[in-house]
């Protein structure tokens, strides 16, 4: 398994974003070591699986089909237009993860917000939440 199926899998799980700063502390290791794993596609050994297991308290071992809606589809797509545009701008790659990643989370609040106004029930429990955190 390499790292960016084992950051789905524990985000899926713990239902939230895993950021490469978190991987980063779970794993001991630098941020930007973190984008070369991503980025290389490096398959993890055992002990950085169980390293990732314990600090995130998930079981990696565990199938799980990951089904997104059209709309996390579509924010994977403009994060990623996001991206190239700022690579345009000659940052660095830590730079480019935390603006990608503060771009994601703000657009999931709208569509979250969004949805509860229109009376969903589940994303106004889950904007409570986050409100509330």
């Amino acid at each position: 398994m390499n790292l960016e199926t084992a950051q789905y899998k524990i985000a899926y799980t713990k239902n939230k974003l895993i950021s490469k700063s978190e991987l980063a502390k779970a794993m001991g290791f630098c941020r930007e070591y973190i984008g070369q794993l991503i980025k290389n596609k490096k398959e993890l050994t055992e002990n950085k699986i169980k390293k990732l297991e314990e600090y995130f308290e998930v079981d990696l071992s565990k199938e799980i089909t990951i089904e997104f809606t059209p709309e996390e589809k579509e924010l994977e797509e403009q994060a990623n237009k996001l991206i190239q545009k700022l690579k345009q701008w000659e940052l660095s790659e830590s730079e480019l993860d935390i603006l990608a990643d503060a771009f994601i989370e703000e657009k999931k609040k709208t569509m979250l917000a969004l949805r509860a106004i229109m009376g969903d029930k589940k994303a106004w429990l889950k904007l409570k939440k986050l409100i509330e955190d």
